[in-house]
């Protein structure tokens, strides 16, 4: 049976495959994150067959576990790592660049590194005008001078799969979860997620009942996690750290419609290479202090040091930057699609409110090509 690679959420919470209705607790999951769910941990039961393409990385297994590098340090070496790749393969590099925190910081790194390689004309920088509108100053005092292209959305469909397309993604895995923005707000974020995540989701999802199925689906993903969850902000953290993680990393490619799987394999995410993962694991209290202003801090710290832009380091804040970079044809016109793709990377697009075929991945407006 074939292995499933994505899901989007209202596939997920559509609830069948081959035949068998998806686990409550998995469905409602779903609903609740807004997302579809593969578990990197390998610890819940999903309903379905699918395969991890992300590892988890392990801790040292030290007596005295070393300190990672600073985050900073992370920043220029994976640069210079993406940098030296796309000269070894004599191609240039994409930066596709939202105007927030994980793209900006991705691009400073890659603007350094580029210079300090004598490669800043193989560097070009893809944007649309609301990239420009969330962080006017950096465009006018360096993206414009750079190589760049303003482009309409989708921006997926004006990259090109020849060279390495560098993204901002998982920079939320790494830090956290835009979803905790309401919690910090109001205080519960810091609270005991044992205590408030039952509360929040019977709030959302309609009944202490629906809950409960949650709380008890998830409760072994909990026990997996590394280091202790107390907080609301931590079980969010570790959800979006091992449930999402490949979700995010595959949707761009997968929302190029076709071609993905040479779009896949030109997609260098910044924030994915296992030293960040690491720092994620051992730095978890530099995520976030009392505010929703302190989230990312480290990120526009390294920002801040290339840019001198102190009110966009006290004042930025996580906002949704994808819009214009998911939004695709096969999206933009009504009705709403569930999608899936297997280990073919061929994703397949079905209307909602159609019956969708339950016993096969032959689904209708299947796209060829890879």
């Amino acid at each position: 049976m074939s292995r499933i690679l994505y899901i989007n959420t209202h596939a997920a919470k559509y609830g069948w495959y081959f035949g068998r209705r998806l686990p409550e607790g998995y469905r409602l999951a779903a609903k609740f994150w807004g997302s579809g769910l593969l578990d990197r941990t390998g610890t819940l039961y999903t309903g379905f067959p699918y395969a991890s393409l992300y590892p988890i990385p392990a801790l040292p297994i030290v007596a005295s576990q070393p300190e990672s590098p600073p985050l900073a340090a992370l920043c220029d070496a994976e640069g210079l790592r993406i940098v030296a790749e796309a000269e070894h393969r004599n191609t240039d590099t994409e930066v596709l660049w939202s105007g927030g925190i994980d793209s900006t910081a991705a691009l400073v790194s890659l603007i350094r590194a580029s210079a300090q390689c004598d490669r800043l004309r193989q560097l070009e920088v893809l944007l649309t005008e609301e990239s420009i509108k969330e962080y006017p100053l950096y465009f006018e005092r360096v993206i414009k001078f750079l190589r760049h292209r303003v482009v309409s959305p989708p921006v997926t469909a004006h990259v090109n799969p020849a060279r390495l397309i560098v993204t901002g993604e998982h920079g939320d895995q790494i830090f956290g979860s835009a979803k905790a923005a309401h919690f910090v707000s109001d205080g519960r974020a810091f609270q005991r997620y044992s205590d408030t995540l039952p509360i929040i989701l019977a709030e959302s999802l309609g009944s202490p009942q629906a809950a409960d199925t949650v709380m008890r689906y998830l409760e072994p993903l909990f026990r997996t996690c590394p280091i202790p969850l107390r907080s609301l902000f931590d079980a969010f953290w570790w959800i979006n750290f091992s449930l999402k993680w490949q979700i995010v990393g595959l949707r761009l490619a997968v929302f190029r419609v076709t071609g993905v799987l040479r779009t896949f394999h030109a997609l260098r995410h910044f924030f994915s290479h296992p030293s960040f993962q690491l720092w994620s694991l051992q730095n978890h209290p530099m995520k976030i202090g009392q505010s929703w202003e302190s989230y990312k801090m480290p990120l526009k710290d390294y920002i801040f040091v290339h840019t001198g832009d102190e009110e966009y380091r006290k004042t930025k804040i996580k906002v949704p930057s994808l819009k214009a970079v998911l939004r695709s044809d096969v999206q933009r016109n009504n009705p709403t699609y569930r999608v899936l793709m297997d280990e073919a990377f061929i994703p397949v697009f079905w209307p909602v409110g159609t019956a969708a075929v339950r016993d096969s991945l032959s689904f209708p407006n299947r796209n060829r090509g890879k």
